[in-house]
């Protein structure tokens, strides 16, 4: 296995960490420890006026329109570039959910045309105090669009991407050629909180940017030819919608190998709440095609078990064989970091996340920290994989490979495979 070596310089680190708002605990340079309240801030925000539709493949637009007149859709919204089979639905603020989705369910005729209704929410990013204040300002993209698509493609689900950014200075371009891929209404991805091409990643903590920068010099450093999708979910703030959310995932598993997603949430009301929902039905729509690699959060969390300590976290819960859940490790690499969720069931393999190096928008360097910036580590391992096989690899043959690829290791919080991957 490579190992990638670093260098950096850094005086005062101060952590972006993206899969859970507050940690329970995280190391610092100078072994001091930060607490935090137990539960995390990244739970869902239910709306109190929305609901998101999945319907049947078979159902036509003339029934759709039924449907929301039946129901009495105030207004509605789609995926866009999608197939059309998933909407959002606002009854307005008089409207009283349950009953709504009572009544979806048994309506007379819904069990032909909607395969799943269920309740629209938000939630934020993990972390929100780290060095990093910005990005460039810069909202042209189309420059760092690659003229010849090649290799393996990766969808990054996330703030966007601002490649103007210190770190893609001298960066070839990278992102995913979309009218090369015979979608000539787009240039490279799209952004579902504005409804618009442009990706820009206007998140303070340019979380997105972060991501992918990790994931782009790693796959340079594997020799990897590949080609990033950019899917902006995320908001200014650091908030996503899950309706967008599933449908960044659409868009993704139409081009991408790859579905790269380091942002999550905690269901607190356990771990049958996610069961056979939209979102997991359409990771299992394309099992055979598309590899989800998601962050296992940062809450010294026991992904496994439901209580009031410990909270199912999502995606990475999602029991599926098409995902794979990373933990990171500490900065020695000897142990699962303090912060960083496990369990033997829901979280598969361990990589680096902690002092991860970065540069804040002055270009000067910095340390970064979290189980999403260990995740891009996995995506970058399993693009190899599936390029070294001639593109025929399915998703659980590359997590078969990712085993063998990894070094076993018997730290004090268990995984599924126990298994450390460090390019």
């Amino acid at each position: 296995m490579k190992t990638l070596i670093y260098y950096f310089c850094v005086t005062i680190a101060l952590f972006l960490i993206s899969c859970s708002n507050n940690l329970s605990e995280i190391e610092t340079s100078a072994g001091a420890n930060f607490q935090y309240p137990i539960q995390p801030v990244n739970i869902p925000i239910y709306s109190s006026t929305e609901l998101i539709v999945q319907y049947n493949s078979t159902t036509n637009d003339s029934q759709k329109d039924s449907l929301r007149a039946s129901h009495q859709v105030v207004k509605y919204e789609v995926c866009a570039h999608c197939d059309g089979t998933i909407e959002k639905w606002d009854f307005g603020t008089d409207a009283d959910l349950e009953t709504k989705l009572g009544s979806i369910d048994s309506g007379s005729g819904d069990a032909e045309s909607i395969l799943r209704v269920e309740r629209e929410f938000g939630f934020k990013y993990e972390g929100e105090d780290n060095v990093l204040t910005g990005g460039s300002g810069n909202t042209e993209y189309a420059s760092k669009v690659k003229t010849t698509n090649a290799g393996v493609t990766i969808a990054v689900l996330d703030s966007g991407v601002d490649v103007h950014y210190p770190t893609f200075a001298t960066s070839a371009p990278f992102l995913f050629n979309a009218v090369g891929a015979g979608v000539p209404e787009l240039t490279s991805g799209w952004n579902y909180v504005d409804e618009i091409e442009n990706v820009y990643d206007d998140y303070e903590l340019v979380h997105g940017s972060a991501v992918t920068h990790i994931l782009t010099s790693t796959l340079e450093d594997l020799g990897v030819p590949f080609q990033i999708l950019p899917i902006k979910v995320a908001n200014s703030t650091g908030k996503v919608s899950k309706f967008d959310f599933l449908c960044g995932f659409q868009l993704g598993a139409q081009y991408a190998q790859i579905i790269q997603a380091s942002l999550g949430w905690y269901d607190l009301e356990g771990p049958d709440n996610q069961t056979n929902d939209i979102f997991s039905n359409l990771i299992e729509n394309v099992q055979d095609d598309v590899l989800l690699v998601t962050s296992a959060g940062n809450h010294e969390n026991d992904n496994d078990i439901f209580t009031s300590e410990d909270y199912p976290h999502y995606p990475s819960g999602y029991n599926l064989p098409n995902v794979t859940s990373v933990a990171a490790a500490n900065q020695s690499m000897t142990n699962i970091a303090s912060y960083s969720n496990y369990g033997n069931i829901t979280v598969d393999f361990i990589s680096k996340g902690t002092f991860i190096p970065f540069v804040n928008s002055e270009g000067l360097p910095v340390a970064i920290s979290g189980t999403s910036f260990a995740a891009p580590h996995i995506s970058a391992v399993a693009a190899k994989i599936w390029y070294e096989s001639g593109m025929m690899s399915s998703p659980s043959e590359v997590i078969t490979a990712l085993i063998s690829y990894g070094t076993l290791v018997d730290y004090d919080r268990p995984t599924t495979y126990n298994t450390i991957i460090f390019p």
